[in-house]
């Protein structure tokens, strides 16, 4: 909590418009180390940094992206940070605890975890040092900012110990997209790599105010739904379409399923922690059900979803966004009947959208590309929920044990055991 409280202060100094708190942000930075790690600048060091730094880029920044996207989106996003590492040592060492954190998960080497972690305070005592420094509103510098709270909060999302703190990092990247972009003079467009940034940042917010479906959040780790904020985000997408005349996953490097699918599950959550009896929450149900139905009709329409071995057909991106419709879909459909904040039901074996998802989920058993890709990660943890048969959670197991051995993301780990958690409450 202690280091969480640091942790709001420097971050939300970045929004603080008098340049005359340099000496606050300067006062915070002895006090943020929490490892014992020495950073010194050693030849060890310098050799440990430049080991952990390809290891990111080679095994890393992949993980990141949507690989159906257009590819420029991997490499000028790639080129981008790696030159802005160069001039900014915030977002440096936070790119090194990233990968620090992913050599951990995949390895459990002790020593990694110790670095990661002081690679993470390190990038925030620095962090603290960019933000009182005179010449805030160069857009150069405001890009680092941004970009840097980026991997702080995707530290906590892929790699260990600072998932607390993903909260307080939303909340600053998000004030600082409304600076950037919202409060423009005119309706901005994004490059590539800005997409990136932006689409990133929503993939996360919708993460965290997703949570978990076992159990209430904890006490500031769900941020409050804004209508707003993600309105001008959609506005903001639509006018960012740099490779025109392709498929929309084509031009989305981080959320490749259609924006519409995130805001249902948004909506849905947001019903499923309401009250039952209200006419709202009628009205609001029945709004969700003709949202839904075109995609329902979309993904039964696409007969090949339910052919097995025809994976190469398909791409990744067409079979995470049926598992979004398929979880959508059966979520909706127990919402009438659900109890407010319970843990969603399972549902009978032969539910044809059931038949759909393992369809799917057989057609894809050890393929490479669906294992390192982050889209089905959430669809898949919800589908999960309504599994009944131990073969059929064995299904979703050995899905998620297989991306976790290709990602080594600490979030699939969290909805992993968050599923045996819900599975072995459940009478047998």
């Amino acid at each position: 909590m202690h280091r969480r409280n640091l942790t709001r202060r420097i971050l939300e100094s970045t929004l603080i418009e008098d340049d005359n708190r340099e000496d606050e942000a300067i006062e915070l930075i002895p006090r943020i180390a929490r490892s014992e790690v020495d950073l010194s600048n050693t030849v060890s060091e310098e050799c440990l940094q430049m080991v952990v730094g390809r290891h990111f880029i080679e095994h890393c920044y992949s993980l990141l992206i949507n690989s159906d996207s257009h590819p420029s989106f991997h490499d000028d996003w790639a080129a981008n940070i790696q030159d802005s590492m160069l001039a900014c040592t915030s977002l440096y060492y936070s790119v090194l605890a990233n990968s620090a954190s992913h050599l951990f998960i995949s390895d459990r080497t002790t020593q990694m975890e110790q670095r990661a972690l002081a690679y993470y305070s390190h990038s925030l005592r620095d962090l603290s040092q960019i933000i009182a420094l005179p010449c805030r509103d160069d857009p150069n510098r405001r890009n680092d900012i941004l970009t840097s709270v980026v991997f702080l909060y995707l530290n906590g999302c892929m790699g260990h110990g600072t998932y607390d703190d993903i909260p307080v990092h939303l909340s600053v990247a998000i004030r600082l997209l409304d600076q950037q972009f919202f409060q423009a003079d005119s309706a901005p467009t994004l490059m590539p790599s800005q997409l990136v940034t932006v689409e990133s940042v929503i993939y996360q917010v919708f993460l965290v105010r997703m949570g978990l479906w076992s159990k209430p959040p904890e006490e500031g780790q769900r941020l409050e739904f804004d209508p707003v904020f993600w309105l001008n985000c959609e506005a903001l997408l639509l006018r960012s379409t740099p490779f025109p005349g392709n498929p929309r996953t084509w031009n989305s490097p981080v959320l490749g399923v259609e924006f519409e699918l995130y805001k249902v599950f948004l909506m849905i959550r947001k019903l499923w922690d309401s009250d039952r009896s209200t006419f709202e929450f009628k009205r609001a149900v029945h709004q969700l059900k003709t949202k839904i139905t075109p995609w329902e009709l979309t993904v039964g329409m696409q007969g090949k979803h339910c052919i097995e071995g025809d994976t190469g057909l398909l791409t990744v991106t067409e079979d995470a966004t049926a598992l979004f419709v398929i979880g959508a879909s059966l979520l909706v459909s127990q919402l009438p009947g659900s109890i407010k904040g319970a843990i969603p039901l399972p549902f009978v074996i032969d539910d044809s959208r059931l038949l759909q998802a393992k369809s799917i989920l057989n057609r894809r058993a050890g393929d490479q590309r669906w294992g390192r890709s982050h889209l089905p990660n959430y669809p898949l943890y919800v589908l999960g929920l309504f599994m009944r048969s131990d073969e059929d959670i064995a299904l979703v197991r050995r899905d998620m044990q297989q991306r976790l051995q290709q990602m080594a993301w600490s979030m699939i780990d969290r909805f992993w055991r968050d599923l045996e958690s819900v599975w072995s409450a459940r009478p047998k």
